[in-house]
């Protein structure tokens, strides 16, 4: 396998045309255990395939993760969130209400970051794109992970107050990824964080 060096990977995502997602991935450590390699020492790069299935594993065993949006000023904003598992093409949907600030930072500025992190792995998964509101019956309805208790408890005229985000990283190939190639970091995995 090629060997990169430790700050290209770890500080930028590099895209990888042709992924089975089509998800663009960055690379991981390749010593184990290491918190912090020498600057001079290389990392491993994994397969796109081995990347991808790190991430989506450590993505479906994490319920909670930091949405990122940016607010009126231009200032980012974090929160924890409830989500659910990634899909297919790696979209996480977060369920929230409609007056949250939220969904109003959304609104104005759809681009977000969505970061799972795993401290006993040292392992970081960071997925960014457009995030999109959804307040019809049908999506919430089929979207929605929550139990009916939880719903009770926490949204107890469901579906009233209650909306869905569909966060979906760009698809490499997308026109936008053509257009602007800051897109391709639609997902960085990460084996140690920075």
């Amino acid at each position: 396998m090629p060997l990169i060096d430790r700050r290209t990977v770890l500080l930028s995502a590099a895209a990888i045309a042709g992924a089975p997602s089509a998800a663009a991935v960055s690379g991981s450590c390749g010593r184990t255990g290491a918190l912090s390699p020498a600057p001079d020492e290389p990392y491993q790069k994994d397969t796109q395939e081995a990347l991808l299935a790190h991430a989506r594993e450590l993505m479906t065993r994490n319920f909670v993760a930091a949405l990122v949006t940016t607010d009126d000023v231009g200032l980012p904003r974090v929160r924890s969130v409830g989500v659910a598992p990634p899909e297919a093409d790696f979209t996480v949907w977060v369920a929230t209400s409609p007056i949250r600030r939220k969904v109003r930072q959304i609104r104005g500025q759809p681009e977000v970051a969505l970061h799972y992190g795993d401290k006993d792995e040292m392992a970081a998964v960071t997925l960014l794109g457009p995030a999109t509101v959804h307040e019809d019956i049908e999506t919430i309805t089929k979207k929605n992970f929550f139990d009916a208790e939880d719903l009770r408890g926490s949204w107890p005229e469901f579906p009233k107050n209650f909306c869905m985000l569909a966060i979906r990283p760009p698809m490499a190939g997308d026109r936008q990824d053509r257009e602007d190639p800051r897109r391709f970091a639609a997902l960085a995995a990460s084996r140690h964080p920075i």
